[in-house]
C-alpha cells in the first residue's frame, strides 16, 4: 500500500503538518516475532516520513553490555532498585530523543507498557513482592518524567505459536524460564482486562502482510491525529470569549482518544465556566466554524460541582481522570470532580431502557427507509444506518459497564469487549444463538462507518444482534 493514497494527501502536505505534530508509534512483542524488522522496514520505505527506530540501548543511561553480561546485569539480584531506577531513566531519555528526530512519525522498537511488563517479570523472578515491584516502578516512573505513556499509537505484534518467544544465545534455565512464563503471563492479562495495544497478528514468512495492517493501523491514527491541528485554535477561541470565566475545557469521545474517524466523529467539547453567560456562549459558538461538527456542552461550576449532570458527562470526568481524554485547559485554582464507574453504572441501570429503546427505534426506521427506498434519498438511508451504529455502540457501553464495570473506549474497542461479553455469557449458560454470536464477532463497525452505502445490511444485522442479546444476557 502506498501512506499517502490511504491518508488522501499529498507527502508535502503530510511532512507540512507532522513536521510539527509529531506522533509517537511503538510497535512491541514478544521475541522473534519481527518488532525490530518492521520497525526498520517503515523507515527504510518511508524516510522522509518514519524515524529509525528508537530503542533505549541508544540512550547513554542503558549499560553498554550484551550477551550474558546484559543477561547478568539483568537478572542481578542484589541490584533491583538500579535495574528499575536504569530502565526507567533509559525509557525517559528515549522519550527525550523522539522530541528531536527530524520525522513526523517516531517509531519506537518497544513501548513503555511492554517495558512495565518486562520489568515487573523480571523482578518477581527476584521474589519481590507485589506492592513492592509497584512502588518502584510508580517512584522511577515519577522521577523520570514518565506518568504519561506518551504514545499516541501502541502496537503489539501477537501470535498463537509461542515457540518462537525464546531469546537465543542468553540463558537456558529454570530462572529465565519463569521469566518469560511471567511475561507472557502480564502480557496476556494486559490484553484481555485493557486493551491498549492495537494488536497485529504475527504471520510466519510473510513480512509484507505484516507491513501492510501497520502501515493501514499507523495512517488511521495519522488521520485521526491531523485533528489535533485545530486544538490550540480551539482553546484561544474558548479563551478569547470567555477569559477568567472558563474554568476547564475538555475534548471527549473519540477526538479525545486519538481515535477520531474522518467523515464520522465530532468532536466533543466540554466547558466549565464560572458562571453561565449565554452571551459568552454564543460568541465561542460562533466561532466553531470548522469542517466537521463540533459538539459542545456547556456548565457551571455550580452544576458540576453539585452533579447536575448526565452521565455521558460523568463518563467523561471519569475518563480524564484516567487520563483517557484530553483536558485542554484546566484554570489553576479549579479541580475535577472524581467519578468511580460505581457512580456511573448506578445511573447506567435506570438509562438502560432507553438505550434499548433506542437502538430499537433505530432499527425499525431503519427498515421503513428499506421499505420505503424509492421515495427517500441516499442521505436518508446512511443517516438511519449510522443510527444503528451509535445506537447499538451506547447500548453495548452501558451493558459493559453495569456487566463488567468497564468503561470503553473507542467503536472497535467496545464492540471487541461486548462480544467477549456475551461469549462468556453463552459459554457459561452452555447455549447461546451462535448465528448472533457470528454477526457480533465478524463485523468490523469501524469498516461499517467506513462504507455505509455498502455496508447497510451488515449495520443492521449487527443492530438486531446487540439488540437480541442484550434481552438474553440479562444485565
Amino acid at each position: 500500500m502506498n501512506i499517502y493514497n490511504q491518508l488522501h494527501l499529498s507527502p508535502k502536505k503530510v511532512g507540512e503538518y507532522f513536521k510539527n505534530n509529531k506522533i509517537v508509534v511503538s510497535i512491541s512483542g514478544l521475541d522473534n516475532v519481527g518488532k525490530s524488522t518492521q520497525s526498520k522496514l517503515l523507515s527504510t520505505q518511508y524516510p522522509e516520513l518514519f524515524s529509525q527506530p528508537l530503542h533505549i540501548n541508544q540512550t547513554d543511561a542503558f549499560p553498554k553490555m550484551n550477551g550474558k553480561e546484559l543477561s547478568e546485569w539483568w537478572f542481578n539480584r542484589a541490584n533491583a532498585s538500579n535495574f528499575v531506577s536504569t530502565m526507567y531513566k533509559a525509557i525517559g531519555q528515549r522519550f527525550q530523543m523522539a522530541k528531536e528526530v527530524d520525522q513526523g512519525v517516531v517509531v519506537l522498537d518497544k513501548g513503555i507498557d511492554f517495558y512495565d511488563m518486562r520489568i515487573k517479570a523480571t523482578l518477581l523472578t527476584m521474589g519481590i513482592d507485589d506492592d513492592a515491584i509497584a512502588n518502584m516502578i510508580n517512584q522511577a516512573k515519577k522521577d523520570n518524567g514518565l506518568v504519561n505513556s506518551m504514545e499516541d499509537l501502541k502496537l503489539i505484534i501477537t501470535a498463537d505459536n509461542v515457540d518462537h518467544i525464546k531469546e537465543k544465545g542468553l540463558r537456558d534455565d529454570d530462572e529465565y524460564a519463569y521469566y518469560m512464563s511471567k511475561n507472557i503471563e502480564l502480557l496476556n492479562a494486559k490484553l484481555n482486562n485493557k486493551n491498549d495495544f492495537v494488536q497485529v497478528k504475527y504471520i510466519s514468512n510473510d513480512i509484507n502482510a505484516m507491513n501492510e495492517t501497520i502501515l493501514t493501523c499507523i495512517a488511521d491514527k495519522m488521520q485521526s491525529c491531523s485533528q489535533c491541528q485545530h486544538y490550540d485554535t480551539i482553546v484561544n477561541m474558548a479563551s478569547d470569549s470567555f477569559g477568567d470565566n472558563l474554568s476547564a475545557l475538555i475534548l471527549g469521545g473519540s477526538a479525545g482518544k486519538n481515535k477520531f474517524i474522518e467523515d464520522w466523529s465530532d468532536m466533543d467539547l466540554y466547558v466549565i465556566l464560572r458562571d453561565r453567560e449565554e452571551k459568552q456562549i454564543r460568541d465561542f459558538v460562533n466561532k466553531l466554524d470548522f469542517n466537521f461538527h463540533v459538539g459542545r456542552t456547556f456548565y457551571s461550576e455550580k452544576e458540576i460541582n453539585n452533579d447536575i449532570i448526565d452521565n455521558r458527562t460523568r463518563v467523561m470526568l471519569y475518563e480524564v481522570g484516567k487520563g483517557s481524554d484530553k483536558l485542554l485547559y484546566n484554570r489553576d485554582d479549579y479541580q475535577l470532580p472524581k467519578y468511580s464507574i460505581a457512580d456511573i453504572v448506578k445511573m447506567d441501570i435506570s438509562e438502560k431502557s432507553l438505550a434499548f429503546n433506542g437502538l430499537k427505534s433505530a432499527i425499525y426506521n431503519q427498515s421503513a427507509v428499506e421499505v420505503a427506498n424509492r421515495t427517500v434519498s441516499d442521505s436518508s438511508n446512511n443517516k438511519a444506518s449510522s443510527n444503528i451504529v451509535k445506537s447499538s455502540i451506547l447500548l453495548e457501553k452501558i451493558l459493559l459497564r453495569i456487566g463488567e464495570g468497564l468503561i470503553g473506549g473507542g467503536y472497535t474497542d467496545t464492540s471487541t469487549a461486548y462480544y467477549q461479553m456475551v461469549s462468556r455469557y453463552y459459554n457459561q449458560q452452555g447455549e447461546g444463538d451462535q448465528k448472533k454470536l457470528d454477526i457480533l464477532g465478524s463485523t468490523d463497525v469501524v469498516d461499517c462507518i467506513k462504507n455505509v452505502k455498502e455496508c447497510r445490511q451488515e449495520i443492521s444485522d449487527y443492530g438486531s444482534a446487540v439488540l437480541d442479546t442484550a434481552s438474553e444476557i440479562g444485565i
